[in-house]
């Protein structure tokens, strides 16, 4: 575990070192768009790839269904519609 030391008037305290926190695809609101980083390990990884889900690749959110299930995505010209499940393996870039 890594820790961060800061000193606090003269005394050394410990604070846990939260790495930063990877954005995936479910978290995009409708009309925001992001480049694909990576796909988490999946059974679904291969056939999302497959369907253009490369990293380096430019998606935008087309629309949201009330309830964040299902997402409709623009990807390469092609609409793909995902379940939240599945949108949160595809992690994007920062």
């Amino acid at each position: 575990m890594v820790f961060n030391k800061r000193l606090y008037s003269k005394h050394l305290y410990r604070v846990k070192y939260v790495p930063p926190k990877h954005m995936d695809l479910s978290k995009l609101e409708t009309g925001e768009s992001g480049i694909v980083k990576s796909l988490q390990p999946h059974q679904l990884s291969v056939k999302l790839s497959e369907m253009g889900l490369l990293p380096g690749r430019k998606i935008t959110v087309l629309f949201k269904a009330p309830f964040g299930d299902p997402i409709a995505i623009d990807v390469g010209g092609y609409v793909l519609s995902l379940r939240r499940s599945e949108a949160q393996i595809i992690t994007l870039m920062d």
